[in-house]
């Protein structure tokens, strides 16, 4: 009994000392890094006959450690440092574009560049603003190229930050082997494997700092570490990283010109068999931040660079000024990428944009450093030579290079390209138009042919005469009389009697009543402010002038001289004193013709035989609807009526219908001649002063044709008129500059399309295969309407109402029942650029499928212009900065709150381990007094046993 008492008390004072030795030792590493606490597991000791407790076992030291906890440490240490790195180098190149203050970002320069060409635009020809130009688009290029090599830097700088990682990941590796090897050495030994757990555990840890890893456990205590995805990295063996580091330019990529990051794979000799690359596998830690960098990241930002840089440099192009090149002088064609193109053996074989790296040796134009002039007179070819001064090209950048519109452009849906061989005018139901309008108002003259009071020598002639023999010389008076009441001036009364009249010296009839009425006025007593006085008109008729209101009265008073001898005078009884149209030609001729021609059909008009006619009161003659024949109108008043009766009268014998040729009265007392023909007015027997004295001349008068205006940016508007006969290659031929001639339109490039509609847009057209370029264009129709009923395009016939000219030309217009609707036939043209080869979806920025792999995004959506696209540019990376930044702070935080919770677990605790040394102690003293006490019932036995 005594015997097992002491047995216990051993083992558990030995429990005791191995208890104190590890709280000892938990207690001085309390503070020591990658510490575990330690404890000693013990249990009780039972006999195994009777189950008797005969003593306390103690096994090996081990840890106390969560291992769910520690893995998601690790993990969690990884994250950290995939982010940490990226925040260093993304603030590198927040660092190179400088705050926004600074205003040296390559946004910053374009939009100096634009202000640079619009203070250009002031002064087009002036040497000054013109070099200061030319020093920002320096300044532009040397920033494009800056910022292009400082990103190929720091990926250079990755490739060297990745061969660290890797050379310190290998050590690690082979340090973690090395413990593993050790730990299975103390496991089958049955020692305690702690120290050793807490060295592996340190070197996993600053693993985890360069990789995410998995990890288990063998049960001879060997730890495995894989990859992320379970690649085999170290057990008992170890399996290294494999890296070939070499300088990188802009046009590499992985896995094409880039070393990948390999994995070794060994057989059961611990020999070399084969290599797995990891690259693309999320290798997270350091390493995996440093590929994402090499790969993607600032591959993203030299994309952008790179489509940036292009598309200035082609769109300065596209308006006729390559201001950018490349060192040979030229601008990248900028072809759509494939990253679908396979190879002869069917393997991918992407196919990138031809600008990859461009924005790292985009230069200003050597021809434009030797010659500034170039920036106001342009690069490329051009119909007339740009005149010194001219602001066309200038305004072209302005508004174009930096807007978002290339070009405009017309582009036809009518096929004009008509088989049947029908002129376009024939087509489209557009027809000549040609007003010929008399200059005299011919409504003030009663009619034509009354007997002309200068025709005759003396008022005797007139009256009496064979012309006139109902009217006595003798009953000849008629009076005027002047008022003006706004002034309390008159009435005044003179009477004009011819048989006095006669009696005057002057040297005809017309001069006798001149100078009568003048007597008479001065005898009355008229009041000077009426300024009354009767005078010669220019076309020989008797004129009298007042301030004031003058009336005549022709009957009614004592030998009145009547309505009919008062028209021979040219005079009537009213205030508005109209004249016959005899009296406009001051020699009247024997024989009054003149000749009318429309083509080749001839009107020979006798102004002696019109009111025989067309006398007043009857009805005047007008055309129908078809003008077979003319129907009766309303009655003829005045001379107008019966000179258009007459000229409509021979158009009709003619078989000329109205829609040809017409005669018409405008509101203004004027004939007017309307025809779609050619007009020619000769005098023949009436003479010219009399022809003009109807308001006509001799002469060709061309009919107008349907026309319409196009003018080219800002270059003067040229009309472009469509002769009856031409077709779509004559209007082609109008349209076309020719230098020889000098006619057609200068900047413009036509083609017909091949659906036989026509297109134009700015540019050179030689042939249809000119040069194009960018820049706006006008086009307005005139005022001939294209006419369904006569077409013959049915796309035109099937209109339920007219358009006009330009709508008809290019079909621009849209139908809304009855109604048609005239459109502008212009389309604006944003830049655009294929997104991948035979897509046919174009896009004004390439955002997808760049770079040298044809597989990297900018992830720049929605850019407007060139600066707005810098500026997002810009922004990309501080945007970036700021998400990884707050991801790391985030993944930080958390790794923090891990690292506490592992600690609290994990580590010591000093006043936990005080707490469990006493108890310890109490029990150690407690087994040394059991050892006491068994020893003195030892020594009482042995001494009774000697008694």
């Amino acid at each position: 009994m005594s015997y097992q008492a002491l047995n216990t008390a051993i083992t558990g004072l030995r429990a005791a000392q191995q208890q104190l030795s590890v709280i000892s030792n938990n207690v001085s590493n309390a503070t020591s890094p990658g510490y575990n606490r330690q404890i000693l597991p013990q249990s009780a000791q039972v006999l195994g006959s009777t189950g008797d407790t005969i003593g306390v076992r103690t096994s090996t030291v081990i840890r106390s450690v969560d291992m769910n906890l520690q893995r998601d440490l690790w993990t969690q240490v990884s994250a950290t440092n995939a982010l940490d790195i990226q925040v260093q180098y993304l603030q590198k190149i927040q660092d190179f574009h400088g705050p926004p203050a600074s205003e040296f970002s390559i946004a910053a320069e374009l939009s100096d560049l634009k202000d640079a060409f619009a203070a250009l635009s002031d002064a087009p020809d002036d040497l000054i603003p013109l070099q200061s130009t030319l020093n920002q688009a320096r300044v532009v290029a040397d920033k494009f190229n800056d910022y292009g090599d400082y990103i190929n830097t720091l990926r250079n700088d990755t490739q060297n930050d990745i061969l660290s990682s890797i050379d310190k990941i290998n050590g690690l590796l082979q340090e973690i082997t090395s413990i593993n090897i050790q730990v299975r050495g103390s496991e089958n030994a049955n020692r305690s494997k702690a120290g050793l757990q807490d060295q592996r555990d340190i070197a996993i840890k600053e693993l985890t700092e360069e990789m995410d890893i998995t990890f288990f456990e063998r049960a001879d205590g060997v730890l495995v570490v894989q990859t992320s995805d379970g690649l085999q990295l170290a057990d008992d063996q170890t399996y290294k990283l494999e890296y070939n580091n070499a300088p990188l330019s802009a046009q590499q990529y992985y896995p094409e010109s880039i070393n990948g990051i390999f994995v070794t794979c060994l057989d059961g000799h611990n020999r070399q068999v084969a290599s797995i690359d990891i690259t693309e596998r999320e290798i997270g830690g350091r390493l995996g931040g440093l590929v994402k960098l090499r790969d993607e990241t600032l591959p993203q930002y030299q994309a952008q660079a790179d489509e940036l840089a292009y598309q200035v440099a082609s769109r300065f192009e596209d308006q006729g000024l390559k201001l950018f090149t490349d060192k040979d002088g030229n601008v990248p064609i900028g072809d759509a990428p494939d990253p679908f193109n396979l190879d002869a053996f069917g393997q991918p074989d992407p196919i990138a944009v031809d600008y990859v790296g461009f924005a790292n040796i985009m230069q200003v134009n050597t021809k434009i450093v030797d010659d500034v002039s170039l920036l106001q007179r342009g690069t490329y070819v051009s119909d007339e030579a740009i005149p010194t001064g001219d602001g066309e090209l200038i305004r072209r950048v302005l508004e174009h290079t930096f807007g978002a519109i290339d070009y405009q452009q017309i582009e036809g849906t009518i096929n004009l390209d008509d088989p049947a061989g029908d002129p376009l005018v024939t087509q489209l139901g557009l027809t000549p138009t040609n007003n010929i309008i008399g200059g005299v108002d011919l409504g003030n003259f009663a009619q034509i042919d009354f007997g002309m009071l200068s025709n005759f020598i003396t008022i005797g002639n007139i009256f009496g005469s064979p012309a006139n023999p109902v009217v006595p010389v003798t009953n000849d008076q008629f009076q005027i009389t002047f008022s003006d009441v706004s002034r309390n001036l008159g009435p005044t009364t003179i009477t004009v009697e011819l048989s006095i009249a006669a009696a005057q010296a002057a040297p005809n009839a017309l001069g006798q009543v001149v100078q009568e009425i003048n007597d008479q006025l001065a005898v009355s007593g008229i009041d000077p402010l009426l300024s009354a006085s009767a005078s010669i008109g220019i076309n020989g008729q008797l004129q009298i002038e007042s301030s004031g209101e003058f009336s005549i009265t022709t009957t009614g008073i004592p030998n009145a001289l009547g309505d009919a001898a008062a028209a021979s005078l040219g005079i009537k009884g009213d205030p508005s004193f109209p004249e016959s149209l005899l009296n406009l030609f001051p020699n009247y001729p024997a024989d009054d013709e003149f000749e009318i021609a429309f083509g080749t059909d001839i009107l020979t008009i006798d102004l002696s035989s019109i009111s025989t006619n067309f006398s007043l009161g009857a009805p005047a003659l007008v055309s129908d609807a078809t003008g077979a024949a003319f129907v009766a109108g309303a009655p003829i008043d005045d001379a107008v009526d019966q000179l258009m009766s007459e000229v409509n009268r021979q158009l009709n014998a003619l078989g000329i219908l109205p829609s040809e040729a017409q005669a018409t009265q405008n509101t203004y007392g004027q004939i007017v001649l309307s025809t779609q023909r050619d007009v020619s007015i000769t005098a023949t027997t009436i003479g010219t002063d009399a022809l003009n004295s109807l308001g006509f001349q001799e002469g060709v008068f061309a009919a107008e044709n349907p026309n319409f205006t196009i003018q080219v940016g800002t270059s003067e508007p040229v009309t472009v008129f469509l002769e009856p006969t031409d077709t779509i290659n004559d209007l082609v031929a109008k349209l076309e500059w020719n230098a020889t001639t000098q006619t057609g339109i200068p900047g413009l490039f036509v083609e017909i399309n091949a659906d036989g509609g026509l297109t134009l847009r700015p540019g050179i057209d030689d042939q249809n295969g000119g040069t194009v370029y960018g820049g706006d264009i006008t086009i307005n129709s005139s005022a001939f309407n294209a006419d369904p009923a006569i077409a013959t395009n049915p796309a035109i016939n099937a209109l339920p109402s007219v358009v006009n000219v330009v709508s008809a030309l290019f079909g621009s217009f849209t139908v809304n029942g009855a109604t048609v609707n005239n459109n502008s036939p212009i389309t604006d043209f944003t830049y655009e650029s294929e997104i991948t080869a035979g897509s046919d979806t174009f896009t004004n920025f390439r955002n997808s499928y760049l770079g040298p792999g044809a597989d990297i995004s900018t992830d720049i959506y929605s850019a407007f212009d060139l600066v707005d696209y810098a500026q997002k540019l810009v922004n990309s990376t501080s945007s970036d900065l700021a998400i990884v930044q707050s991801s790391f702070e985030n993944e930080d935080t958390l790794r923090e709150i891990i690292q506490r919770d592992f600690s609290d677990l994990s580590g010591v605790n000093i006043d936990e381990e005080m707490s469990n040394l006493i108890i310890v102690q109490t029990a150690y003293a407690a087994a040394a007094r059991t050892i006491t006490a068994v020893d003195e019932m030892f020594q009482e036995l042995i001494n009774s046993i000697r008694r």
